[in-house]
């Protein structure tokens, strides 16, 4: 059985295992001087070791790049280090990384549940972690960082490594939540109490109309509209492919629940 802990007892340190080398996409040369032009290789520059063979159609995000864009947001709001607790951990020499950061000093208590902000990131040079950054909160954390229990997410993606991932496009995501939180909380203790009618359902469908061809079943049949909502963003943040189309689906459902009547 999976070992779970309470948010406000787990990770209450900075823990931080490994370091994130710098990388580059280098050219694939074989033997006989000839490139292989639909290969890349992720290489750390500091040991020229390669870490991954890839596609040539692969986009290379450092996860340096991903922590700046967090650590940058805590700072503008104010957060000192000891406020956030946070576990980095680098994995596979440098070509894996997870890390979660955690806000117990505004935890919110929600229908019985003291639910802590969280922001969870996720990224590798290999392809077997897609580039993640979620937002949200939850009631516990489990030893492999996964994140469950009553709660909700807000806003984030898991996208493939290609294309422009706009990383830094999530900081002001982070600030608005973080910054908000208690009002968010107080929308969140409405939601829980408030039933899931038809008229919600055909209002939610006209805010997200672009997506209607792939929302989720399941919300139709939520009892809530906080049911609704973690439906909703539970696929937006984890099913589309790109950082794109998951801000963008989200930001109108966001928008969409704020606006219920």
């Amino acid at each position: 059985m999976r070992r779970t802990f309470d948010v406000n007892n787990h990770l209450n340190h900075t823990h931080l295992v490994g370091s994130a080398p710098d990388v580059s996409l280098s050219n694939i040369t074989l033997a006989d001087g000839k490139e292989i032009e639909f290969a890349r290789a992720v290489i750390r520059t500091d040991t020229n070791e390669p870490l991954s063979i890839v596609s040539d159609q692969y986009t290379l995000v450092p996860h340096n790049r991903i922590l700046t864009t967090v650590d940058t947001a805590i700072q503008d709001l104010g957060f000192s280090d000891m406020e956030v607790p946070r576990g980095i951990f680098f994995s596979k020499r440098g070509a894996g990384m997870n890390a979660l950061y955690k806000f117990p000093s505004i935890t919110e208590r929600v229908a019985g549940n003291d639910i802590c902000p969280l922001v969870k990131i996720g990224n590798s040079y290999d392809r077997t972690t897609r580039v993640t950054i979620e937002i949200g909160a939850f009631r516990f954390v489990c030893t492999n960082l996964a994140i469950g229990g009553f709660g909700a997410s807000y806003i984030g993606f898991r996208a493939i490594h290609e294309g422009d991932i706009k990383v830094e496009d999530v900081g002001s995501s982070i600030k608005e939540y973080l910054g908000k939180f208690n009002r968010i909380a107080d929308m969140y203790r409405s939601w829980v109490d408030t039933g899931y009618t038809t008229s919600d359902y055909e209002q939610l469908n006209k805010g997200i109309l672009q997506h209607q061809n792939i929302i989720p079943k399941p919300h139709q049949d939520a009892k809530t509209r906080f049911d609704a909502y973690n439906h909703l963003t539970k696929f937006g943040s984890h099913e589309l492919r790109s950082a794109s189309a998951s801000l963008n689906f989200l930001k109108q459902v966001n928008e969409s629940f704020v606006n219920l009547n």
